[in-house]
């Protein structure tokens, strides 16, 4: 177990929806023991058991570095859940110099999110293009006064705790449950967000949270939705709504099932070995090879 999460922890929290859970104690795992997350799913999917391990914060520990990207997605999503007193602003013109590295280093670690002035208008830009433009052209809204932000599920796969955290959680009075997820991205085309989708497993992301929503809303099996508004982080800070196709969506499942699978075998045994350290990689020679090697030889 980490020493952040030492010094975090607090009573466990049993299974159900939980509003106002503050993102450090999420993110340091309040479950009654290590839970699976959707982060960490897709680790054991693109990587290995072992790398799960590894970044799990109640069992390897080891975190994430923090990019620019990231830090600008994290205080987006500060602002459009209202999470004003986790923002604090540092009177540095850059992170470039040792103190300023220093200052974001330590508000990281308290469990906030460090920010420089010109960062946070830019913020406040995308949070308000994603609040004024996410539902044009849809019956339904994220923010209607219904919805709640930042909403954490926890659901047990026989004996292992799961988690997840809705960006934005609408229950309407039709008897549906919406999910709404906020991504910050450079690119809004077609091609830019399946590739997107593909690369960080946002398939397996949907289907993951959706089959906890059911988990902890069985009223609700069937009329669940999930839905990715993107948007671009440069001008003209251009936004698309996005929903998966059934077969997409179909891809996702499997996905998350395997990842469950794999997590609750590894902590039933407590072995999180890599099994491809015993196997051999047969490696057949890629087409793409040859491509580049016409294209040198024209």
């Amino acid at each position: 177990m980490s020493e952040d999460h030492k010094a975090l922890t607090v009573a466990p929290i049993d299974c159900g929806l939980h509003y106002g859970i503050p993102a450090i104690q999420y993110h340091a795992d309040p479950c009654h023991s290590p839970s699976l997350s959707s982060g960490v799913a897709r680790t054991i999917l693109n990587r290995s058991i072992a790398h799960a391990y590894l970044e799990h914060p109640r069992l390897g520990g080891s975190k994430k570095e923090q990019t620019a990207a990231m830090g600008l997605g994290s205080l987006v999503h500060a602002l459009l859940a209202g999470d004003q007193a986790e923002i604090v602003i540092g009177n540095f013109d850059s992170f470039r110099s040792g103190a300023a590295r220093d200052w974001r280093d330590k508000t990281e670690a308290a469990g906030k999110i460090p920010v420089l002035e010109n960062d946070l208008t830019e913020a406040r830009l995308i949070a308000d293009i994603i609040k004024n433009k996410a539902a044009l052209g849809c019956d339904n809204s994220p923010f209607v006064e219904s919805g709640k932000s930042e909403v954490t599920a926890i659901w047990k796969e026989g004996d292992a705790f799961c988690r997840a955290r809705f960006d934005r959680l609408v229950i309407d009075p039709n008897g549906y449950a919406d999910v709404w997820d906020w991504k910050t991205t450079t690119d809004v085309s077609e091609r830019a967000i399946v590739q997107a989708i593909a690369k960080y497993g946002y398939h397996t992301q949907a289907a993951f949270y959706l089959r906890g929503l059911t988990e902890c809303l069985p009223s609700h099996l069937g009329r669940v939705s999930f839905t990715f508004v993107f948007v671009e982080t440069t001008a003209p800070y251009a936004i698309r709504r996005v929903c998966l196709s059934p077969e997409f969506m179909a891809v996702g499942k499997r996905e998350a099932s395997k990842a469950i699978h794999q997590w609750k075998t590894a902590l039933a045994s407590n072995n999180w070995e890599d099994p491809r350290s015993s196997e051999t990689l047969h490696v057949a020679h890629p087409s793409w090879m040859d491509e580049d090697d016409a294209i040198s030889a024209s």
